[in-house]
């Protein structure tokens, strides 16, 4: 088994969706759907923000070499409550609506320029 078959069943094993991955890393839901679908590679910090935030060697994503998992204590970051779960749910949903917004803006200013 390749090492990114590895990662999407350590996160489909943890319950983590591409949007909570790309959460939690602060990166996008599109780029954590690139990566894990082979078509971008993982880069020195990003392998880094893994490895401090899912507890997977840094190292071992960068070379394929070593244990995947850096530490057991590590590994239990991954483990998100209903809490945990909730505010991400509700930062996203927030931030949907935001979105929602500023296009109804950007369509009016369209709309006027059009006119």
């Amino acid at each position: 088994m390749d090492n990114l078959t590895k990662l999407k069943e350590f996160f489909k094993k943890e319950g983590l969706t591409q949007t909570v991955i790309a959460y939690k890393l602060g990166t996008s839901q599109q780029y954590i759907g690139r990566l894990l679908n082979g078509n971008v590679g993982i880069g020195k910090n990003q392998a880094l923000k893994i490895e401090e935030v899912f507890g997977i060697s840094a190292a071992w994503l960068l070379t394929g070499k070593g244990k995947m998992l850096i530490d057991s204590e590590l590994q239990d970051k991954t483990v998100h409550d209903e809490a945990d779960k909730d505010l991400i749910i509700n930062n996203l949903t927030k931030e949907n609506e935001e979105l929602k917004s500023q296009i109804k803006r950007l369509n009016a200013i369209i709309d006027k320029l059009t006119k």
